[in-house]
């Protein structure tokens, strides 16, 4: 007999083959739950922030940045770099519309959101999240 006449036969045979694949299936399924359940740290983000009182501007891994503080000054939060498309202005963001978002209509967010994004240096609305390639570049 061939491996394909056996395997023809198993199929054949109702009971058994079902018996075959609730194995594969329970084998599966525990597969995924020891995937899923298997403890793994927090994803991190790797972004360019700034210092919201000296300026200082680094690379940083993290969570999230409600805690981070300034490496240089220990007192300034660390916001997202931002640089205006304009006149390559770098300048810290937080985005202080979501912290009220439940105060406020989405049209009132909407023109927060794009009055917070303005450049401070020129007005401008056109501004770009400060690219990790380019900053690393740029330090070089």
């Amino acid at each position: 007999m061939t491996v394909g006449k056996i395997l023809k036969n198993i199929w054949k045979n109702r009971k058994f083959r079902n018996i075959i694949l609730l194995i594969i299936l329970i084998i599966v399924f525990v597969i995924t739950l020891i995937i899923n359940l298997s403890p793994s740290e927090p994803r991190k983000s790797e972004r360019v922030l700034i210092c919201a009182e000296c300026k200082h501007t680094d690379m940083f891994k993290f969570v999230t940045i409600k805690s981070l503080r300034c490496p240089e000054c220990k007192v300034g939060k660390m916001k997202y770099g931002m640089k205006c498309r304009k006149c390559d202005y770098e300048f810290p963001y937080m985005d202080t519309a979501l912290s009220e978002a439940k105060k406020k209509k989405i049209s009132e967010i909407r023109k927060q959101r794009i009055m917070d994004r303005r450049c401070p240096n020129c007005g401008d609305i056109e501004v770009i999240p400060i690219s990790n390639f380019v900053w690393k570049k740029k330090r070089k």
